[in-house]
């Protein structure tokens, strides 16, 4: 498989790094148009030869952290043939593998972990030794970061950001879901005990 990356940073470079790993034969950094893009190990091209590239038989993926970023470029690259990425390392149960061919872009790294009854959207981005735990709800464009813990019984609305280290603490088992709302941010380390409203930013212990 030939892969084409939208972004450039160090997490364009790890995820390039990935899609190497798992037997890519060609990885190629996509940057906006009229920026020159950061020395990398790999080749760069403008974004706007994604086209030709789909054309030459590329796959694509959103390599870039911020929800928000992967939600706009999704809009505007709609018909592209984004493939999914995960690392062998990673512990999927089979129920995830079978919905992955649904749900294209989604990214999981090395050491992520998850376990039953987990329902996830597109385009999500799982960092190294994160975990889901069961009947958990991702939305799209979810992030989850390097080492962010998800615990039971909670929904992620669309454009999530959990930050490094992030604990978010399990629902009620009666009450429902703990739940964070469309593009919440939650800080790295920070540690959620109850319901995140939409576009609000979180951080502490307990998270505020």
């Amino acid at each position: 498989m030939k892969l084409a990356l939208f972004g450039a940073s160090g997490l364009a470079d790890e995820i390039a790094h990935l899609g190497m790993e798992l037997g890519c034969s060609e990885v190629l950094l996509l940057h906006p148009s009229g920026t020159r893009p950061t020395a990398r190990a790999f080749p760069a091209a403008p974004e706007g030869d994604a086209g030709a590239l789909a054309a030459a038989g590329y796959r694509f993926a959103i390599a870039i952290g911020d929800p928000q970023i992967r939600r706009k470029l999704h809009q505007v690259y709609p018909d592209l043939p984004y493939t999914n990425l995960v690392h062998p390392t990673a512990t999927l149960p089979v129920a995830i593998r079978a919905m992955l061919p649904e749900r294209p872009g989604t990214i999981v790294m090395a050491g992520a972990r998850f376990t039953s009854s987990i329902a996830i959207g597109r385009f999500g981005i799982y960092h190294p030794n994160c975990t889901v735990s069961h009947d958990c709800e991702i939305g799209d464009y979810a992030t989850i970061g390097p080492g962010a813990n998800v615990c039971g019984n909670v929904r992620l609305q669309s454009g999530v950001y959990v930050g490094a280290g992030a604990v978010i603490l399990p629902g009620h088992p009666i009450l429902g879901k703990l739940t964070l709302g469309e593009d919440a941010v939650i800080g790295a380390g920070a540690v959620v005990t109850r319901n995140v409203s939409a576009r609000s930013t979180v951080k502490g212990n307990p998270a505020r």
